[in-house]
């Protein structure tokens, strides 16, 4: 479970909800310059691979492979070069139906 080493890393910090310290995202980015695909780290031990999904409404859901869980990242514009993302984890439960069982910040730190 490795991606490039030009893949981007954020920080998970956590607002509301069920989600532990010590988690961070790696993106790696497409040839379009758009992260397609990634990986969740716990304490630096990979636990879970994701695809990005780009929505018409200008967020990110990332759908986990191996998981029910979808997390939905938004965009708040001016908080760095590649923007703080605020984001929502939501479990896939059955009829398409989501529950939110956290809400963090995405913050860059490379």
């Amino acid at each position: 479970m490795t991606l490039p080493p030009d893949a981007t890393i954020w920080r998970v910090n956590r607002t509301a909800g069920l989600l532990p310290r010590g988690c961070t995202k790696r993106f790696q980015i497409g040839a379009d310059g758009r992260p397609n695909a990634g990986l969740t780290s716990f304490i630096g031990i990979p636990i879970g691979r994701f695809d990005v999904v780009y929505r018409s409404d200008g967020n990110e859901e990332l759908w986990y492979r191996r998981w029910p869980v979808v997390d939905v990242l938004h965009r708040r514009e001016g908080s760095g070069p590649n923007g703080t993302r605020i984001g929502t984890g939501n479990v896939r439960v059955p009829r398409g139906r989501r529950v939110r069982f956290c809400r963090f910040e995405l913050v860059a730190i490379d």
